[in-house]
């Protein structure tokens, strides 16, 4: 209903970032290994304001003619606030900042930090109240995407999945 129409609406700026996403990594990798620090440190800091800015900008046009756009895109019945509109698109933000740290995270090969820093970010979430994590087995749920997608070869589920590298 309401919430995936203004998600929806507000989410559009997530697939123009794919694009810069695609370009980011290979680039921030490059800056890594040619020992550029200082370039790394500033196209990183460049992509997370840029991403900021727009979503302040989003956020603005969200007050200004949020509920004017979600009567005209989807009509009658798909009604939000100014506030909430905004508040969804200032979180959109806060999600596109994220992907850019963690792209500039694993361009220095601190993978395992990024995936520290999630999970610390889904706790303080989930504690809150914001976030309610899926309960099926992950391993079961990959299983099933492998022979969906036509993998005649699926892992067996009998034994525990593969262990896990540790972070470093």
């Amino acid at each position: 209903g309401v919430l995936f129409a203004a998600t929806l609406l507000l989410r559009a700026p997530v697939f123009v970032f794919q694009g810069v996403a695609a370009s980011l990594l290979p680039n921030l990798t490059t800056f890594q290994a040619r020992g550029d620090q200082a370039r790394l440190h500033r196209a990183t800091a460049l992509v997370a304001l840029a991403m900021a800015g727009f979503a302040a900008l989003l956020a603005l046009g969200a007050l200004v003619a949020g509920p004017v756009a979600m009567d005209v895109l989807y009509g009658a019945g798909f009604e939000a606030t100014r506030s909430d509109l905004a508040l969804l698109a200032v979180g959109i933000g806060g999600f596109l900042a994220a992907g850019t740290f963690c792209q500039a995270l694993l361009a220095r090969g601190q993978g395992g930090r990024a995936a520290a820093l999630q999970g610390a970010v889904s706790d303080a979430l989930e504690a809150g109240r914001w976030y309610r994590p899926e309960k099926r087995p992950f391993w079961p749920h990959i299983t099933l995407a492998r022979v969906k997608r036509g993998e005649r070869r699926a892992p067996a589920l009998d034994g525990d999945p593969p262990p896990a590298a540790p972070f470093t």
